[in-house]
């Protein structure tokens, strides 16, 4: 039976080496390590366990948080790894994620057509079409020259969360203040007329973003 406090050691040590780094537990028995491909996609290793069994997920899809939602989420590449239960010993999860790391380098021939159906949903799901417009959002602002200063300090005020914890209200408050701060009409203008079913998702994907950061 494997000891769920080698878990980690194990994982990590595996998966260092590639360029991954864990991330604060966003819940009890999940452990997450992401892998930055660029600057809209990233690769995660999704670890669920408890005392009945253990499960090992790999994704190679758009930047966001890596929650339960990750697994619900129609584009991009999501493929179970390992899934045991009962008398579950460690060498099959060693043997899970070398496999992680063999397949990896053919995951990446796939990039283009995964930011296309980011971009471009092909299945009528409103969550694809809001995440596509997330993305769109983000790239006004981080782009836009008279916020550079504060979107960078933003940024900066966030990463030093992430590294530490999962994401408070405190710092979702900030996020949401500095949204509030800009003209009223800023994202009206560029032809988002509901900034209010944007704002959380906006605020999460700045958050995502800081967490794919070494």
């Amino acid at each position: 039976m494997y000891n769920e406090n080698n878990i980690d050691e194990i994982i990590t040590v595996i998966l260092s080496s590639k360029g991954y780094h864990k991330v604060p537990i966003l819940q009890e028995g999940t452990n997450c390590y992401l892998k930055r491909y660029s600057d809209k996609l990233g690769y995660y290793v999704l670890c669920y366990y408890d005392k009945k069994g253990i499960s090992i997920h790999f994704c190679f899809t758009g930047i966001m948080m890596p929650d339960i939602n990750l697994m619900d989420f129609y584009a991009g590449i999501h493929l179970e790894i390992l899934e045991m239960y009962n008398k579950t010993t460690e060498e099959p999860i060693i043997v899970a994620v070398e496999k992680i790391k063999a397949i990896e380098p053919y995951l990446e021939t796939a990039s283009e057509i995964i930011l296309q159906e980011l971009m471009n949903p092909i299945l009528p799901i409103e969550k694809l079409f809001l995440y596509r417009d997330t993305i769109i959002a983000y790239d006004i602002l981080k782009n836009d020259e008279n916020l550079q200063e504060k979107f960078a300090l933003l940024e900066k005020e966030l990463y030093k969360v992430c590294k530490k914890r999962s994401i408070s209200k405190k710092h979702q408050t900030i996020c949401s203040s500095f949204i509030d701060w800009l003209p009223k009409d800023y994202f009206a203008e560029k032809g988002f007329l509901n900034i209010e079913e944007l704002r959380q998702n906006i605020i999460l994907y700045i958050y995502a973003q800081e967490l794919f950061e070494e």
